[in-house]
């Protein structure tokens, strides 16, 4: 079912025949699965629900998100830098932008406006939008401003703020390769340890952050050596049991982490990087499948991680009309019921997957292969 992909420019790495690393689905499946233990309390149970309150006292809210940075930057460098020194940088490039902005454009764009419209549907009400600058919210967030916006005001749009970051980053990617070249790697650690410092920063700070990012940068960067495999094997797990506990200690410690150095948040959120950073590096090294005790349960986290991007998009309006409706008819559905949203919130997140996330998935194939074909000519003698 698994083969070793020696012909990827990752040198190495397990991949499914399918083509998608199974590993790194189940890290991205982690990363959603943090994102909704903060959000279901935060967002959709009732303020006395005491029982979610004792475990999120040692939850932080952003960490999720930051392992989603961490996997995206990884695959950047896996899209991008691994082709850009190509003999057609500027095609190289253009693919680049489409297939990331395809692949974000249109489940973005939908759930934005439903969100948009339930937001001023229900202008007025704690959490959802002030009809005074509800446009330009709805603006900042399909322009991918949003971080700027949500520094200041958040509101049922303000999740936008992490699709914002890592648009911003994929414009600044290829701008910084071509400008700096052999100082590129210098300037990207350089910037790492700047980002620790911008992390005092307080609340607005919090909403620029690319550490997660640059050190997903720095695993490709890693993996793109021959015979990373070999050097790395001394700190990775070898046997499936310790892969598995490593990966849920670390993600324990991960959403523990900037709770425990309240006064070091700088350094807290860079060693939550590193963790992450770490994390996709053993998911490359070792055989696709490692990371499960069983097929069913590698199987339910990778499947929450094939969906996570819709998952993302879906989750906090949904949770937020669902919490208004319970509160206003004062419904008490108890665990079941809760369980039943967070379900139906799924399942909605599937379709988005299947039906909107792909929608332009077709054209962009298409124009791919036209733009290659032409450089193609245009450079035959």
């Amino acid at each position: 079912m698994y083969e070793l992909d020696v012909g990827d420019p990752m040198r190495g790495t397990w991949v499914s025949k399918g083509g998608k690393n199974q590993n790194l689905q189940v890290i991205r499946g982690i990363a959603i699965l943090l994102v909704l233990v903060v959000h279901v309390r935060a967002l959709l149970l009732p303020g006395d629900a005491l029982y979610w309150d004792k475990l999120l006292t040692w939850v932080h809210p952003p960490v999720g998100v930051d392992l989603f940075f961490v996997l995206s930057g990884y695959l950047m460098g896996r899209i991008f830098l691994a082709r850009a020194d190509a003999q057609w940088p500027l095609l190289e490039t253009s693919i680049f932008y489409r297939r990331r902005f395809s692949r974000l454009i249109p489940a973005a764009f939908f759930w934005a406006v439903v969100t948009f419209v339930l937001g001023l549907t229900l202008a007025g009400r704690a959490g959802f939008l002030d009809q005074r600058d509800a446009f330009w919210k709805f603006f900042t967030s399909l322009t991918f401003l949003r971080n700027f916006e949500q520094a200041s005001a958040p509101d049922i749009l303000g999740y936008y703020w992490s699709l914002s970051v890592e648009a911003q980053f994929y414009i600044l990617l290829p701008l910084a390769w071509f400008g700096l070249r052999r100082w590129f790697w210098p300037f990207v650690i350089g910037l790492l340890a700047l980002s620790v410092v911008w992390r005092f920063g307080g609340d607005v700070a919090w909403l620029f952050r690319y550490d997660g990012l640059l050190v997903g940068l720095l695993v490709w960067k890693i993996t793109s050596v021959t015979d990373w495999r070999r050097f790395t094997a001394p700190v990775l797990p070898q046997r499936r049991w310790m892969a598995v506990a490593v990966l849920w200690f670390a993600a324990i410690a991960m959403a523990a982490l900037p709770q425990a150095l309240p006064d070091f948040s700088g350094l807290a959120y860079l060693a939550l990087s590193l963790i992450g950073g770490y994390l996709v590096l053993m998911g490359l090294a070792l055989p696709d499948g490692s990371l499960g005790v069983t097929r069913w349960d590698r199987g339910a986290v990778a499947w929450m991680g094939e969906i996570s991007y819709s998952v993302y998009l879906v989750h906090i309006p949904f949770f937020m009309v669902a919490n208004l409706a319970l509160s206003r008819y004062r419904i008490d559905p108890g665990i079941a019921g809760y369980l039943g949203v967070i379900l139906v919130m799924l399942a909605i997140s599937y379709l988005s997957y299947r039906f909107i996330e792909p929608l332009m998935a077709d054209s962009t194939r298409k124009a791919i292969q036209q733009a290659t074909q032409l450089e193609g000519r245009s450079s035959a003698p």
